[in-house]
């Protein structure tokens, strides 16, 4: 017999089915809502103090060398050498919005490396906090609750998720744009989430805001085309000129706040797109590379299982288990929905496509 919460007490003796049995919502959601959000906090808090670890170990790791080279980019831009890592060359091998936002650490402490490095710590944990934020807002909003408590539990949740993947981490601290692209990406999310974008004001701010995330990562221009289809498509059935008018304003939102970029690499090296530290780039079909694509995709569904350098057939099995409990958990889903993965939302049987989608928003 399940105990609810009432101004009464439980009621020992009161029938489950009874009438008159005071409604509350069950103990334990409650309960794990408080035990989520303090973890959350507390989760928050212990990050943090990667800003404030000693001095001497302020470049130590989770940094990267790649990271390093971001650094020595940002403390050029900040003495005023320009934009070059060796203050005599300039280079555009890097991403630029981050990096910048690291000249503003080195700015703001002239001739004190140690406390410039705390402060990109710091603005790297905002970026990482925001991130767990707004994925936390995404899970919440992701498919109907059935109850009060579970709207803010899936938003605890999500953001102490989030937060407890060592696989994230790593990327948040490693001195590079990863952890503000994820922050961007997932405040794309959450804009195209509640629907902000169907007004020309609200599509205005999605183009400008995927401007930003371009400018965080310049391969996030794949996202900006995905938008851009997806805007299109949902406007079939507008008049010409409505979609023409909408995909200007998406498309020159983006354009105008990623410009600064675009003009930097036209004047100086005489090519929009970076032309300095270039990937090697190759589309053949190999069994590597499908190997490659294999894990990453395991590894991105479920990043709180990770050991970076020491990743071993243990860790890809235990991913493997997690996301074979995840596809029977959806398939007893179909099975008690009816067999259809589609249908208006109720309080018992939620679409599986909604179940799905929460499930790929919170771990993608």
């Amino acid at each position: 017999m399940p105990i609810v919460a009432s101004q009464h007490g439980p009621s020992p003796m009161a029938s489950p089915l009874s009438p008159a049995e005071p409604r509350g919502i069950p103990l334990l959601p409650a309960t794990a809502l408080s035990w989520a959000r303090a973890g959350a906090v507390l989760l928050a808090l212990a990050l943090l103090s990667l800003a404030f670890r000693p001095g001497s170990h302020v470049y130590d790791s989770p940094l990267t060398e790649d990271g390093y080279y971001a650094l020595a980019v940002a403390r050029n831009v900040a003495l005023g050498n320009g934009v070059t890592i060796d203050g005599v060359m300039p280079t555009n091998g890097f991403q630029p919005l981050f990096t910048f936002i690291e000249a503003i650490a080195f700015k703001l402490s002239p001739g004190d490396e140690i406390l410039a490095m705390r402060l990109v710590m710091a603005l790297a944990w905002l970026f990482h906090l925001g991130g767990a934020v707004m994925v936390g807002l995404i899970a919440r909003d992701a498919w109907p609750a059935r109850t009060p408590a579970e709207r803010p539990l899936r938003l605890a949740l999500g953001a102490l998720l989030y937060l407890a993947a060592p696989f994230l981490f790593g990327h948040a601290y490693n001195g590079l744009e990863t952890g503000a692209v994820l922050f961007f990406y997932a405040a794309l999310g959450r804009w195209v989430q509640t629907g902000r974008d169907d007004g020309l004001a609200g599509l205005a701010g999605l183009g400008a805001l995927i401007g930003l995330t371009v400018l965080a990562r310049i391969d996030a221009g794949f996202v900006a085309v995905a938008l851009a289809v997806r805007e299109l498509w949902r406007s079939r059935h507008r008049p010409l000129g409505t979609i023409v008018l909408r995909l200007a304003v998406l498309g020159g939102a983006a354009v105008l706040i990623s410009s600064p970029w675009w003009l930097y690499n036209l004047l100086w090296f005489g090519s929009a797109v970076p032309t300095s530290g270039l990937a090697q780039q190759g589309f053949a079909l190999s069994s590597l590379r499908l190997e490659f694509a294999e894990w990453a995709l395991r590894l991105a569904a479920v990043p709180w299982i990770f050991l970076g350098a020491h990743e071993d057939w243990a860790t890809s099995l235990a991913r493997s288990l997690i996301l074979a409990g995840a596809l029977w958990v959806g398939w007893r889903s179909l099975k008690r929905s009816g067999g259809t993965a589609c249908g208006a939302p109720s309080a018992s049987r939620l679409p599986l496509r909604q179940r799905w989608r929460g499930w790929l928003l919170t771990t993608s």
